[in-house]
């Protein structure tokens, strides 16, 4: 039931109440007087209706009063003023209690209304959904029609909400600003309020105002329809701006005119509907912007994670505050988590540094200590010497500081490169390509092999021995060779004193295999000292890890390397022996050909002095000499040639040659034609028979 209707029901049944007492009084109570209950009606009437249906209420109970004096024959008498005034008095406290009804009325509902406005308001993230459902309240409780709407961050302004307790007549709103959309220009209503910040009152809607706030004719038509009597406008103001706008009217439905109180409750609803609306933005904001960053991390951990090389970022402190599987996978770690819940001082425990020229490396000249001490550090290729394996890793580490606006490192970003197998190929192939360079240097490999137990001894080994097989089967020192200087000495006696026979051969030298030590004990140590000074020797020069490789040429060892590590710095592994075994393949090979060489230089000298005079006779005056030369360069023999003999009776022949050809060949001519003409000399004395007979021959 509306409270008009209800009021007017209330009206006439306290009205009915009294007249009947009065009736009562006048026509059937014989002698009794009743005037008195005349104030009940007033006190029904606060109690059930307001305080305007008391006061009407009062007014008629009095005039009631004054009138029963007339019948009871009391009329203006004392005891007929003290009771009129006792029904004006009950009137008058009837009033106040009825305007303190309401006034705790209008306090509870305000109360309730806000209260329920809130949970609304609190209800969903999604601003949309609360201003919606704060319409249909305010529509069910204090407006006929409640529209919202909403200020977009482009000026525009967009219809959120159009509520009224009967659906039907809600499509008709929502038909009105589908079709006329609220234009941000107009002068009056919504627009001029989202304008001004500033509530706007207005307690009857009259034609001219619906006309203004209309686009045309078909649009006032519309707005007429909604039978809008009167209005309250407030803006939705946060933070010194305004939000949007919240519309409540009335109609003729209910007949309500909306007073400053009715607008003070509006204007607190749009004040928290404001907070709810710039709330939820913010949480949009924020959620979108944590959204962003969250997404942007696990794009930038997904991409730092797929990067091969190790990633770590340092505090100040030293503490990692972020790594990357990579970096924990380099560092000797399960996670990444594992590696940053790590104090600083465990990787001092875990790893030994050292340069590119195997010196010490301190922790604080990492770049990413550099860094953080304010420096721009220089990348730093680092050997890391993992203790408990013995396990070396090279790295390329590269430190960027990041600063606050004063310019102070916060962090460094380090970058470490895994470049152990680019720098141990980096090694090997400039240890294959210097000794390429000495073995085709010189064929004398007395003294090319010295040169390469010092390269070794200075990049894969602490020291290095290099044997060769004699032609008798006994075993000779070519080389040995000791990074430190002061230990060369004592090993090249060690080395000569203790050589094997040639039926004791040891190692890789018996047999023709590669044999890797990575990590010698304690008692192999023990072993390979043949005497106490022997052992003592071998504990001096440094004994930890060895590698033996036999030099093979053409299918039979003709010598063998050794590598020795003779501290915890390094250990060799399976790259090392192969490493190993291509140089010894390439010196095996030179130390064969060397051999060859020299060989057949000594058959070619054999085969050439057999060619020539063996000494050459003296002539009374003549002073006589003669010298050799090969035709080309690698060509020993060849079919030039000289001779000087006596052909009797004091005759002395001189033959000078030059056969077509070089080498062998050319020498087989030589022999034929030499003693050829020396044999026809003996039967012939001119030059031209003897070569006649040496054509013939040939």
């Amino acid at each position: 039931m509306r409270a008009g209707k209800r009021e007017r029901l209330t009206l006439a049944a306290v009205l009915a109440w009294c007249t009947a007492i009065t009736l009562v009084d006048a026509f059937v109570a014989d002698g009794a007087v009743l005037l008195g209950f005349l104030i009940t009606g007033p006190l029904l009437a606060a109690i059930y209706g307001s305080s305007r249906t008391t006061a009407i209420t009062g007014a008629y109970a009095v005039a009631l009063a004054l009138l029963l004096g007339l019948p009871d024959h009391i009329f203006l008498t004392l005891d007929h003023v003290v009771r009129v005034v006792i029904v004006a008095i009950g009137s008058g406290l009837a009033v106040w209690l009825a305007r303190t009804l309401e006034r705790l009325e209008r306090a509870r509902f305000r109360h309730a209304l806000v209260a329920d406005a809130g949970e609304v308001l609190g209800s969903a993230l999604d601003y949309e959904v609360t201003l919606i459902g704060l319409a249909r309240l305010a529509a069910n409780r204090i407006a006929d029609w409640c529209f919202v709407f909403v200020r977009e961050e482009d000026g525009s302004i967009r219809q959120v909400a159009a509520a009224h307790a009967n659906a039907e007549r809600q499509r008709q709103a929502w038909e009105l600003l589908f079709r006329y959309p609220l234009d941000p220009d107009r002068t009056e209503g919504p627009a001029k309020v989202i304008r001004s910040g500033v509530a706007d009152l207005v307690p009857e809607v009259t034609d001219s105002l619906l006309g203004t706030i209309s686009a045309n004719r078909e649009n006032l038509e519309m707005l007429r329809v909604l039978e809008l009597r009167s209005a309250m406008i407030v803006p939705l103001n946060v933070r010194e701006k305004t939000l949007g706008a919240i519309a409540f009217a009335s109609s003729s439905e209910s007949g309500r005119v909306y007073g400053p109180e009715d607008l003070a409750l509006a204007e607190e609803l749009g004040m928290r509907a404001a907070m709810a609306v710039d709330n939820a933005r913010l949480y949009g904001q924020l959620h979108e912007t944590e959204s962003e960053l969250r997404v942007s991390r696990d794009q930038l951990e997904a991409i730092l994670g797929g990067v091969a090389d190790a990633v770590t970022a340092q505090a100040p402190d030293g503490r990692l505050v972020y790594a990357n599987d990579a970096a924990a996978c380099s560092l000797g770690f399960a996670s990444s988590e594992e590696l940053m819940r790590a104090a600083p001082t465990d990787f001092m425990h875990r790893y030994r540094l050292f340069d590119e020229d195997g010196r010490d490396f301190p922790f604080q000249r990492l770049p990413g200590r550099l860094a953080l001490n304010g420096e721009d550090p220089e990348p730093a290729l680092v050997r890391y010497h993992v203790v408990d394996t013995g396990e070396d890793l090279w790295s390329l580490i590269k430190a960027t500081a990041i600063r606050d606006a004063d310019g102070r490192p916060l962090l460094a970003i380090n970058v470490i490169e895994d470049v152990t197998e680019q720098r141990e190929r980096e090694l090997q192939l400039r240890l294959l390509a210097d000794t390429g360079k000495a073995l085709g240097r010189s064929l004398d490999w007395e003294q090319t092999f010295p040169e390469i137990a010092r390269m070794v001894a200075g990049t894969l080994a602490d020291w290095c021995v290099i044997e060769v097989l004699e032609d008798d089967g006994s075993v000779a020192l070519a080389a040995f060779a000791h990074r430190d200087p002061e230990m060369q000495k004592l090993g090249e006696e060690l080395a000569r004193r203790h050589m094997p026979s040639a039926g004791r051969r040891r190692g890789a030298l018996a047999s023709g295999q590669s044999e890797l030590r990575e990590e010698l004990s304690d008692e192999e140590v023990a072993g390979a000292g043949r005497d106490p000074e022997h052992l003592g020797a071998l504990l001096e020069l440094g004994m930890r890890s060895a590698l033996a490789v036999p030099m093979i040429a053409r299918g039979r060892v003709v010598g063998a390397i050794s590598m020795v590590s003779g501290d915890d710095s390094r250990r060799f592994r399976e790259a090392d022996k192969r490493l190993a075994e291509e140089l010894a393949a390439r010196c095996g090979l030179a130390l064969d050909n060397a051999r060859l060489f020299r060989e057949r230089s000594r058959i070619a000298r054999t085969l050439q002095e057999s060619l020539l005079p063996p000494m050459l006779p003296s002539l009374p005056g003549l002073d006589l000499a003669a010298r050799f030369r090969a035709a080309g360069e690698g060509l020993e023999v060849g079919g030039d040639f000289y001779d000087l003999f006596e052909t009797g009776d004091s005759g002395w022949a001189v033959a000078i040659g030059d056969v077509c050809g070089k080498g062998s060949e050319a020498a087989a001519i030589t022999a034929l034609a030499r003693y050829t003409v020396r044999a026809a000399a003996m039967r012939q004395d001119g030059p031209s028979q003897i070569l006649g007979l040496l054509n013939e021959a040939l």
